[in-house]
């Protein structure tokens, strides 16, 4: 069908067509393509390191990950970084004594591994396809001390460096952005991030040190890739560590463009209620509480999803979405990602199968655009979330409560969301390129009210704009997360 829906007579004809093969129990063509959920992914939990130097993308990979594995019906835990807590809590590693450095080395490992153990056990009671994302692994503690120190430190506790490799089934290392960076001027500084801790940052020379020790010390596990930093900039190297995990794994890998379309609610009264399509659907319910000082061009906003058993923990995000003016810039030459990380389960691999990037401008200076979006995203605790919203709650803090329904037909992804405030239903498909016109079932097609990416209408139904935002600005940022100056 044409991607701006069925329109008209043809919508009837659809919908009584499709109306009476329902009542007379023929849904089965409707059926066909699309996937039950969860899908099917091995019982056995999954252990995944997520490891680099500074500025690598790793807490925003790990964000993206989960959230996409938790939309597929997937129980997703997730380990955080063993050497922040320790720091936070007051046990940094301090250059005091060899000795101090190694019993930090050692603990840290123990902490590690019991937190490891503690989630992995709990995943395994639960009885549910599983999977864990760690924060990095026990053997970034090797990359922390000399070779000597390691070797003590090992010796410590009951685990070789073997041991400690195999506790892991795939190590995605996510290679820090200082290796991109040419000019020093351009690298991170304290004073550009004030709500960091100054003593987080590192020099760029360190950064690419530590990056090159980490990758070093992961490289012989058998299914260990590095996700270089690409010329499209950190949304496709994310995007790339995403599919990776989704390649690994067998489920289906995101596309690399996304289109809305508007949905007339009808169809959350009628063929969403039908039993035969409950069992293809995934649905939860997301809160969006928009921070105090986010307009149309810079967006400040975090996330509630909530879990959808008493068992299911809720989890927490902190995102930003800002348009910025584009600067020029150096692309290098077509790079290739390596990718250990394949079709399935079952298939290994050689460990540097070549996977070409996504086509970009050709070597040169150029222009990005007159105008680029910069977007972040990180997990945060419920503490961290409260703390905001009770904050958000005095400066008349913005939120939008959504329902949303995930469903995979015929090999691409479908995000239904239902705005409870305002009685809107727009529904998102993942395509592979700007070009490709989504095929949807035919149970949906007749609901589909019109096309919103790339109209004049699309920056109305931006969540800032749902929301109830009014600032008049100009540029804004789209549903879809891209610039548009309508």
């Amino acid at each position: 069908m044409d991607a701006s829906g069925v329109n008209g007579a043809e919508s009837e004809a659809v919908a009584a067509e499709y109306s009476k093969k329902v009542h007379t129990g023929d849904a089965s063509e409707g059926r066909l393509d699309m996937v039950p959920f969860p899908p099917p992914v091995s019982q056995q939990v999954k252990r995944i390191v997520f490891t680099g130097g500074p500025y690598g993308g790793k807490t925003e990979a790990l964000s993206r990950v989960a959230e996409r594995l938790r939309s597929m019906g997937l129980q997703v835990f997730i380990v955080p970084d063993i050497a922040n807590l320790m720091t936070n809590a007051g046990a940094g590693l301090k250059q005091f004594t060899d000795e101090h450095r190694i019993a930090w080395v050692e603990h840290k490992l123990r902490m590690q591994m019991t937190t490891e153990s503690a989630l992995i056990r709990v995943a395994e009671a639960s009885n549910r396809a599983s999977i864990v994302l760690l924060d990095g692994g026990c053997l970034d503690s090797a990359a922390l001390c000399n070779a000597e120190e390691w070797k003590v430190a090992l010796g410590r506790i009951p685990a070789g460096e073997r041991e400690l490799l195999d506790r892991y089934d795939a190590v995605v290392h996510l290679e820090t952005i200082a290796l991109a960076v040419d000019l020093e001027n351009e690298w991170p500084k304290a004073g550009d991030f004030p709500e960091f801790d100054p003593s987080l940052f590192c020099t760029k020379g360190k950064a690419i040190e530590l990056d090159k020790r980490l990758c070093e010390v992961w490289r012989a596990h058998p299914r260990f890739t590095t996700v270089k930093n690409p010329p499209g900039g950190l949304e496709v190297k994310i995007q790339h560590a995403v599919s990776e995990i989704c390649h690994f794994l067998g489920v289906m890998s995101p596309g690399l463009f996304k289109l809305q379309f508007l949905i007339d609610p009808s169809v959350l009264d009628q063929e969403l209620r039908m039993e035969w399509v409950q069992g293809f659907i995934d649905t939860f319910d997301v809160e969006i509480t928009f921070l105090a000082g986010s307009n149309s061009t810079s967006n400040d906003f975090v996330v509630r999803r909530v879990g959808r058993t008493f068992c299911e923990a809720d989890s927490f995000a902190r995102c930003t979405k800002r348009v910025t003016p584009a600067t020029p810039k150096i692309n290098p030459d077509p790079v290739v990602l390596p990718c250990a990380l394949h079709l399935g389960p079952a298939e290994l691999g050689p460990p540097s199968n070549p996977v070409p990037l996504p086509p970009h401008s050709p070597p040169g200076r150029h222009m990005n655009n007159a105008l680029k979006l910069v977007s972040t995203e990180s997990l945060i605790t419920r503490k961290e979330y409260n703390d905001l919203i009770v904050s958000q709650t005095m400066n008349e803090g913005k939120t939008l409560h959504i329902t949303r329904r995930c469903f995979c037909y015929k090999h691409q992804w479908f995000k239904l969301d239902d705005y409870k405030e305002v009685h809107i239903v727009i529904l998102e498909v993942e395509v592979p390129t700007k070009t490709t016109e989504p095929q949807f079932p035919k149970w949906l097609q007749p609901h589909i009210k019109k096309k919103v990416t790339g109209t004049p209408d699309e920056v109305q139904y931006q969540p800032y704009k749902l929301a109830g935002g009014t600032d008049g600005q100009s540029p804004t940022l789209s549903l879809s997360g891209s610039v548009s100056t309508g």
